[in-house]
């Protein structure tokens, strides 16, 4: 692992040293199932866990830094599940998450690729959470543990995309000191607005350089 890391390092090293790009844009998407556990529950609560499907949207900014084949992102978007509660013994609904976290990011989706159409992403942080945010049932109002807890995750993304513009199913998954979990899946597009503008303004600047030759000749006859 700690070999794997090291050449990961070099070959951005190398990338950046390179031709080193900076992109400033948002993430946003939906998760698809997201599952969350506080660690131990409360001796008057049976249950610790919360969950949702497809109702969870994602939204925040983005900063890339790097080459078409290979960037370094960093991220905090923030996570609504808009209907997530306890299956097992219900408390009260609604969940946030904060994670911040540092990506590799490959092909498509280094956020500058121009030729790669498919790529992958490999990250990890820290992630905030809080659930039963609202809705809460009074019989469990001095019960629930309020607050935030954390986890330290890794997260993977599989995705396709171009010129800036990328849609990735992504997997993260993180454990807490004090037993908190989270397990996210989801679907993820990222915009590199930067570098959408860069690419729209090389081409209005291409076509006004193939016009121009022309109007002159034409005005010359």
């Amino acid at each position: 692992m700690r070999n794997t890391l090291l050449i990961l390092l070099a070959l951005l090293i190398i990338e950046i040293s390179g031709r080193a790009q900076v992109g400033i844009g948002i993430t946003t998407g939906i998760d698809l199932y997201q599952f969350y556990d506080k660690g131990d529950p409360d001796e008057l609560v049976r249950s610790s866990t919360s969950g949702s499907a497809i109702t969870n949207i994602i939204l925040g900014p983005k900063i890339w830094i790097g080459g078409p084949r290979l960037s370094v992102s960093l991220e905090a978007p923030v996570n609504w599940g808009m209907f997530h509660f306890d299956v097992n013994e219900f408390k009260g609904m609604g969940a946030l998450a904060f994670p911040l976290g540092a990506k590799l990011n490959f092909g498509a989706t280094s956020g500058f690729s121009n030729v790669d159409l498919v790529g992958f992403s490999l990250g990890g942080g820290i992630q905030y959470m809080n659930t039963e945010i609202y809705g809460t049932k009074r019989s469990f109002k001095d019960e629930i543990e309020t607050g935030y807890f954390s986890t330290y995750y890794g997260e993977m993304a599989f995705g396709m995309g171009l010129a800036g513009f990328d849609l990735s199913l992504y997997f993260r998954y993180g454990r807490g000191e004090a037993e908190e979990m989270n397990l996210n899946i989801g679907l993820i597009t990222n915009i590199n607005i930067s570098h959408m503008k860069r690419k729209s303004k090389r081409f209005f600047d291409e076509m006004e350089d193939f016009t121009t030759p022309n109007e002159v000749t034409h005005h010359a006859r």
